[in-house]
């Protein structure tokens, strides 16, 4: 079985995280923890190519996430749960 969580970075998602795992235990199985973080787009403007590209941006996502990702992560390892970011 697997738990989803999204984080944001906020103290409500680590809440929401903790809360998850605190649950965790009443399942006949252990669950595994995953992390989703979900980024809101950037706006897009006209010719905004010529300055940024979509490699770009897609590095600045994946930066932002991996970040919150890795702050919430100690939260889910000290709960001794199994863990991964998706």
């Amino acid at each position: 079985m697997k738990i989803l969580v999204a984080v944001d970075g906020s103290r409500h998602s680590l809440d929401g995280l903790r809360y998850a795992i605190s649950h965790a235990s009443q399942y006949r199985e252990r669950p595994s923890v995953e992390l989703v973080y979900v980024h809101a787009p950037i706006p897009r403007f006209r010719h905004m190519g010529l300055v940024v590209s979509d490699g770009d941006v897609q590095r600045y996502y994946e930066e932002e996430g991996n970040a919150v990702l890795m702050d919430d992560r100690p939260a889910v390892c000290q709960e001794s749960a199994q863990h991964r970011p998706v």
